[in-house]
């Protein structure tokens, strides 16, 4: 190889490297003086004639004896600064190539072909005369795929999503060839010209993949892509390396830092479109998959919430983690019946519709007021409704907060009277004593209570005065001294005998009591 000569002959180098550039010129020019040349043509041959020239330049300045001994060293940097006129000229090329085709102006695909072809051949000698061990050779995939091969049936068969892309590439030449084509393939793309910019408008924006140069000065590209991988909001953005061919350990590093690929420059039009199109299609793959997660947790706290609308937070939580039969047995609890009296009547008079949002309004600040207590409604019947206090979870003072429950629904109901202009009362009946809860239904869960509690109860109800609050004996003793009670004396009981019983009047103070059988 001739890098491995002790001497160079940097004469035969500089008339190698001449050679196409020279034909990258004379076809240029041709092009330029073409009378039928579409005006729209010319700016782009002329950055291709700039290029060419800005080649030649440099072309002197390395490859002399006493510049390449000097400037040798620095073999990554010469390889840079000599491939970024060449990768110019072959993205403008292409560009022009695809425009061609598009206009049926095929007398100028073979001038453009020709400039492809020298500009591919230039790149090989320049990796031959300048690659040495310390460099990972690698062949010019890019250059040495036709002109105008990004317009074949090949690329077609390649299926493109539309996205909104940031190019960030330090270079001016290299940001316009990029983002023209991929405007052309129908992307909306912005550009930045350094990594602080492309990182505030990454911030500011709401892009779908980022094309990042791997070489940049301040933030280069590795940097950028950590900042990007190392903030929240900007974690999930795709992002495509860009790099120079002799750059493979750098984008291995960017690629194991999170970036989804890399586009070695000069960009292939094929290439450029299979990895983008790869890359949109893992964001669109990890949109739907937020979007059915995101479905998935909205779906699972309904169905939280309708389970907590039937059963308790504790017992739904004990079927969550595995139970199957729940019964539990509490030594003393208070139980609330309470009917509505006047509404069946109500009933005949009133519309459905109408009728059922009389009775939601009535249950549901019912809900309301018993939430506010911590007590569990049990169920509604009809127009009856049911509610435990010390269940399913114990406590003292399970009386005083049934009777304040009790005595809340008959000022609510009263307040509904007068703002709906009705006659709507209440029978309640409290009692306390031992109670078995759980569950049962195996397709409709139910929470329910049993015992001769919840028959009395029931039956305190039954036998209430109209707008009264009925209690037991074993209630009145938890709520004295507490509550304002006055004695009714000895009641008829269905399926127990007579019973003394008291009425609730009003709180008086706040105290806990305690069931006899706590005692």
């Amino acid at each position: 190889m001739v890098t491995a000569l002790e001497r160079p002959d940097f004469s035969r180098i500089r008339h190698d490297l001449r050679t196409p550039v020279n034909h990258i010129l004379g076809y240029a020019e041709m092009l330029l003086e073409d009378d039928t040349l579409p005006v729209e043509f010319r700016d782009d041959i002329q950055r291709i004639h700039i290029g060419g020239r800005a080649l030649l330049e440099l072309i002197k300045d390395y490859f002399d004896d006493e510049h390449f001994a000097e400037k040798r060293p620095d073999t990554h940097r010469m390889y840079h600064e000599l491939r970024t006129p060449v990768n110019h000229i072959i993205g403008y090329t292409e560009l022009l190539t695809e425009l061609a085709e598009d206009r049926s102006l095929t007398h100028l695909h073979a001038d453009l072909e020709k400039i492809g072809s020298a500009a591919g051949t230039w790149l090989a000698l320049m990796e031959e005369y300048l690659i040495a061990p310390s460099i990972p050779h690698v062949a010019t995939t890019s250059a040495a795929l036709p002109i105008g091969s990004a317009s074949t049936g090949e690329e077609s068969a390649v299926s493109l999503l539309k996205g909104i892309l940031l190019v960030v590439d330090d270079d001016a030449s290299n940001r316009d060839m990029l983002t023209r084509r991929l405007m052309r393939m129908g992307h909306i793309v912005d550009t930045a010209a350094s990594g602080t910019e492309a990182l505030q408008k990454l911030r500011a924006g709401n892009f779908d993949a980022v094309l990042l140069d791997l070489i940049m000065p301040g933030l280069d590209g590795y940097q950028v892509l950590s900042r990007i991988k190392s903030e929240a909001a900007l974690a999930e953005t795709r992002v495509i390396m860009l790099s120079a061919l002799d750059q493979e350990q750098g984008v291995a590093r960017c690629i194991e830092a999170g970036a989804d690929d890399f586009l070695a420059k000069p960009f292939n039009s094929v290439f450029l479109r299979a990895r983008l199109s790869a890359c949109l299609g893992k964001k669109a793959l990890r949109d739907v998959e937020r979007q059915f997660l995101a479905e998935i947790q909205m779906e699972r706290a309904k169905s939280e919430q309708l389970l907590l609308n039937i059963l308790p937070r504790m017992i739904a939580e004990r079927l969550k983690q595995g139970e199957t039969m729940i019964a539990d047995y509490f030594d003393c609890a208070t139980v609330i019946f309470a009917d509505l009296v006047g509404f069946t009547a109500l009933a005949h008079a009133m519309p459905p519709l109408k009728l059922v949002e009389l009775l939601n309004d009535i249950f549901r600040r019912f809900d309301e007021l018993a939430a506010a207590l911590g007590l569990e409604k049990i169920k509604t019947i009809g127009d009856a409704y049911m509610v435990v206090a010390g269940v399913p979870v114990p406590r003292q003072d399970h009386a005083h907060a049934a009777a304040r429950l009790a005595l809340g629904m008959n000022r609510v109901l009263g307040e509904i009277n007068a703002a709906r202009n009705l006659e709507i009362h209440l029978r309640i009946g409290l009692h306390s004593g031992p109670i078995v809860a759980g569950i049962i239904g195996r397709d409709k869960f139910s929470y329910d209570v049993w015992g001769d509690t919840v028959n009395i109860a029931s039956r305190m109800e039954s036998t209430a005065q109209l707008g009264t609050i009925h209690l037991s004996a074993s209630t009145s003793a938890l709520l004295a001294g507490a509550f304002q009670l006055e004695f009714r004396g000895q009641v008829a009981v269905k399926g127990i005998g007579q019973m003394e019983t008291w009425t609730l009047i009003a709180s008086m103070n706040d105290g806990a009591g305690t069931c006899e059988a706590d005692r």
